[in-house]
């Protein structure tokens, strides 16, 4: 029985020790043991080490190597700590922290060492036993994880972020702030590449604050300082990196790798690029000022995730700014109809009124029997009528309902004569210059519209410099104007266009005005300086001309207001021009005043026989055709907007039954579309009311000599 408990326990022995010639011939456990004395010289090693550590045993044998030549440098010492902690503490074992080993080949190992003290019968330290496993690959796959976990969490952060912000400036500056504190690095910088500028422009910088010493950067450069590094990302739409010891070959081409690792003392940097357009990008700009540093593979995957969200933010971004501003312009352009609506509606009776307070005063201002207080007064009621009889044409001219008389026109022409006559009522204090090409510079345009566009703009500009200044009046021919959109319609302007543009020196126009500048009634001059329709009424003969109009402006310094108008090609059949009568006094002709304002039509009838005409009067069109079948009339003068028959209904019937007869129509409404049409042929007399009476006897004695 004792020899069966022998044979089983030598047969436990050897196949222990076959257990652990197998381990630490071919296992990853490295067995170690050292003697106690300085270094910790090896007396026994398990044949392994050749593997796992790449030294031969031998080494250690000979005396060639001790433990501590494996260990890395900036480890020996913690680790000699350890073992003089542990061995004082009188345990038998112990676990090490993990430390680093220095393989043969140049790597460095990650171990945990389990160490057992051996002690002699009088309890001192003679050696130590070590078991030395390598845990580098765990721990990178655990570093790894964890660094998947923190990109997680702060892509997590950076979302939220991105939410938060409500305009792309808070969203870079955010990200820049973001990026710098979760990558550790020294500085994060933004830039805006504009290729059509030439100017990196900085838009956000964010520094550590471990790096007091650091000089905040955030500017503008010419692009040319990094041609060769902007072109190249411009061309990969990929990272850039580099280094003082390495530099990025696209760097050295123009020599600015002086100026980043030389002069800004940058020892590592990289330009990641994002948000490409056609005329640049962003550059996300990461510094390494204190020492350098290597970016590692699941930094770039981690910056390429950021940067995807960020474009898709800024996208967004740029869309709901294009959305409120195609909000804001229909409001705008709703608000505006609107006005326009009621302005037209208002015209008629306005017009009305002040055709009969205007025929009043110039009736009473021909008599020679009034006491001169009572001519000064009327000429008073007359200028305060004409003020507001302007005032009405300023809003039609806004609502875009004038009655144009369009014909071809120079506008180089028309811009000197308008500039000489102004230059004559402007302060010597103002120069104004007028430049043009020798291009041909042809419009369909009715002449007095475009000469109150000129003249309502040198107007602003006038007001804009009441210490004197320059005003820049500039005509030429363009083509494919693809940058500017029309502050009146919002339309991209391209093509071929004769553009007039007014340039001043003045005090320009807030950023939060000038949006509003076009509106009607809207005005930051002082009260009784201005109605605030000027520029609205510009906006609309513009309009009617089929025009685009842009306005640029820098407070302090000026503001620049364009005109597009669309060319004619060639000049066309010469207009027939238009005779002015050698005398507006009447002969006796009879005329058919038809009005449905009595007040209107008592007064136009008295306007007219003031000036040698017979003249019968009738409230309606149905009126007018009866009196006209029984008697003869030279001309019938009829307003367009009755309440029975219209003035176009008139038209069209007396032109059936009396063709011969001549017609002119008046109005102090906006005239509608066909009748339009027919006073720009020329095919229809139309007098616009308020009819003053020069204008009125004019336009009678022309109707009536007319071929």
């Amino acid at each position: 029985m004792e020899s069966r408990r022998s044979a089983a326990g030598r047969d436990d022995t050897s196949a222990l020790s076959r257990f652990e010639d197998e381990l630490f011939a071919r296992g990853p456990v490295v067995c170690f043991e050292w003697e106690n004395r300085a270094r910790w010289p090896v007396c026994f090693v398990s044949p392994n080490v050749a593997e796992v550590l790449g030294v031969c045993a031998e080494d250690f044998y000979r005396g060639e190597l001790s433990y501590a030549d494996l260990i890395h440098g900036d480890d020996i010492e913690r680790v000699t700590a350890e073992v003089a902690e542990y061995s004082g503490s009188g345990a038998a074992h112990f676990v090490h922290h993990p430390y680093r080993l220095l393989h043969r080949d140049g790597r460095i190992l990650t171990v945990l060492d389990y160490t057992t003290i051996r002690r002699n019968d009088a309890g001192e330290i003679t050696h130590y036993i070590g078991y030395i496993v390598d845990i580098t690959e765990q721990r990178r796959v655990a570093h790894q994880l964890e660094e998947q976990l923190r990109f997680s969490r702060a892509l997590n952060r950076i979302a939220d972020a991105i939410l938060a912000e409500a305009d792309a400036e808070g969203l870079l500056d955010t990200i820049a702030r973001l990026l710098g504190t979760i990558l550790e690095t020294d500085r994060a910088l933004i830039y805006d590449i504009c290729f059509d500028r030439g100017v990196a422009d900085g838009l956000c910088e964010w520094i550590n604050p471990a790096c007091a010493g650091i000089t905040p950067t955030r500017a503008s450069y010419p692009l040319q300082m990094f041609r060769g590094g902007v072109e190249y990302l411009r061309r990969t739409k990929s990272w850039l990196e580099s280094h003082d010891h390495s530099p990025h070959p696209s760097l050295m081409e123009d020599d600015s790798v002086d100026t980043l690792h030389g002069e800004m003392r940058i020892r590592s940097l990289l330009w990641y690029p994002f948000f490409f357009r056609d005329n640049g990008y962003y550059l996300l700009v990461l510094n390494q000022v204190r020492e350098g540093r290597d970016w590692k593979p699941e930094e770039f995957v981690f910056l390429d995730a950021v940067t995807r969200q960020v474009n898709l933010a800024l996208q967004k971004l740029e869309l709901l700014d294009e959305l409120q501003q195609t909000q804001n312009r229909l409001v705008r352009r709703e608000r505006m109809a609107a006005v326009g609506q009621l302005s037209a509606g208002i015209a008629h009776d306005f017009n009305n009124i002040l055709t009969a307070i205007l025929g009043v005063t110039e009736l009473l201002e021909q008599r020679g029997d009034l006491p001169a207080e009572v001519c000064d007064n009327l000429r008073l009621v007359s200028a305060s009528g004409r003020r507001a009889a302007r005032l009405v044409r300023q809003l039609l001219d806004f609502s875009r309902r004038t009655v144009r008389q369009p014909r071809v026109l120079d506008l180089r022409e028309l811009c000197r004569d308008t500039v000489a006559f102004l230059q004559r009522i402007l302060p010597e204090t103002i120069d104004v210059e007028l430049v043009t090409t020798p291009d041909e510079m042809l419009v369909d345009g009715d002449r007095v519209q475009l000469q109150e566009v000129l003249t309502n703009l040198v107007v602003n500009s006038r007001d804009a410099m009441p210490m004197g200044g320059r005003i820049e009046i500039r005509t030429e021919r363009l083509s494919a104007v693809d940058e500017a959109s029309c502050a009146i319609c919002g339309a991209t302007i391209r093509g071929e266009w004769i553009h007039l543009q007014c340039r001043d020196s003045g005090t320009g126009i807030a950023d939060h005005h000038i949006e509003r500048v076009f509106e009607p009634f809207f005005s930051t001059k002082q009260a009784g300086e201005g109605a605030g329709l000027g520029l609205a009424q510009v906006a609309g003969i513009v309009g009617q001309h089929d025009g685009h109009l842009t306005v640029s402006s820098e407070p302090g310094k000026g503001t620049t207001f364009s005109l597009y108008l669309p060319p004619l090609d060639h000049a066309g059949p010469e207009p027939r021009s238009e005779s002015q009568p050698t005398t507006t006094q009447g002969r006796g002709e009879r005329i058919l005043v038809v009005e449905d304002d009595p007040i209107v039509r008592r007064v136009t009838a008295a306007m007219l026989e003031s000036q040698g005409y017979t003249v019968n009067t009738a409230p309606g069109g149905r009126q007018a055709l009866e009196r006209i079948s029984r008697e003869d009339f030279s001309l019938v003068l009829s307003d367009m907007v009755m309440p029975d028959m219209d003035g176009l209904a008139l038209l069209r019937q007396l032109r059936t039954a009396r063709p011969n007869l001549r017609l002119v129509m008046m109005s102090g409404y906006p005239l509608g579309d066909e009748s339009r049409e027919l006073v720009e042929r020329g095919e229809m007399c139309f007098i616009q009311k308020p009819v003053g009476l020069p204008d009125l006897c004019r336009v009678i004695r022309s109707a009536l000599d007319a071929d």
